[in-house]
């Protein structure tokens, strides 16, 4: 029973499209170490998850504004958005109700990312869905995937 539950402490519990892809989980490890101050501090950063069209996603992150457990855009959706990722706090890893209703109104997953903990926010789903438990967060290695979406 413990070598089960050791396995599954570290294991994806959903084959996730967008986070189990290599450019997904880059995305995830960029956003996720250029906000890694706010996994003590309880800043957030965020991302829009955007299909390129020719079957590979890209990253779009949002101007940062700082905000204690919190982090907004003002403006549209860039096309093709299909995701949001954002980071939350080590302590807070699962969607909050507003990042529940935001899924729901906009009609895309918002993944959280912790560093022990993937989530996300389905706009289908009242409640939050488990995408990875377990160590995933390390140094991003490459090319960086995001770019900066400019202010509005």
């Amino acid at each position: 029973m413990i070598s089960a539950a050791l396995i599954l402490a570290s294991t994806s519990l959903l084959a996730d499209p967008i986070f189990i892809s290599q450019r997904g989980q880059a995305i995830a490890r960029e956003l996720m170490w250029g906000g890694r101050l706010g996994t003590i501090d309880g800043t957030e950063s965020a991302a829009f998850v955007v299909d390129r069209g020719d079957g590979e996603i890209a990253c779009l992150v949002w101007p940062a504004n700082h905000q204690h457990l919190g982090e907004t855009f003002y403006g549209g959706l860039p096309p093709r958005t299909i995701a949001i990722f954002h980071t939350h706090p080590r302590n807070m890893p699962m969607p909050s109700s507003l990042d529940q209703s935001e899924s729901s109104r906009l009609g895309i997953p918002i993944y959280v990312l912790t560093p022990r903990m993937v989530t996300k926010a389905e706009p289908s789903s009242p409640s939050p869905v488990i995408v990875h438990r377990g160590e995933w967060f390390i140094h991003p290695t490459g090319s960086p995937e995001c770019r900066l979406l400019e202010d509005r």
